[in-house]
């Protein structure tokens, strides 16, 4: 019998099939989950938070440049929620951690589009 995402009832959903909430958790727990695993040199964590990043988001991979034309204050309200999910983004450095918080301030940016964030203070 096919389950909710087309598969059979135990199957976990592919990263394709995952809804948007669900791409967002994942994507905020895998930055995190990468930048620990950072602190104590656990490459192989790191590589495996890197590939479950929501990549194949389309959505996601069209904002980018929408996110990086915005003006200064939107991105700053940006930033700021960043820090707030993920508060070791200061400790990490390296391009693979710069491209994934890339990615999830992309992401965080098209939330803001369609239900504007409140400024925040961290």
């Amino acid at each position: 019998m096919a389950g909710f995402f087309g598969s059979s009832d135990d199957a976990t959903p592919s990263k394709d099939e995952r809804s948007y909430v669900e791409n967002v958790v994942s994507d905020i727990a895998n930055l995190n989950k990468y930048a620990n695993a950072s602190f104590v040199g656990d490459r192989q964590t790191m590589i495996e938070c890197f590939n479950a990043i929501s990549w194949g988001d389309k959505q996601v991979k069209e904002n980018i440049r929408k996110y990086c034309e915005a003006d200064h204050a939107e991105r700053q309200l940006i930033d700021d929620v960043y820090k707030v999910v993920c508060p070791y983004f200061d400790k990490v450095q390296g391009p693979t951690f710069n491209t994934m918080s890339l990615w999830l301030k992309s992401r965080l940016h098209m939330q803001h589009q369609k239900e504007p964030f409140n400024p925040v203070h961290p």
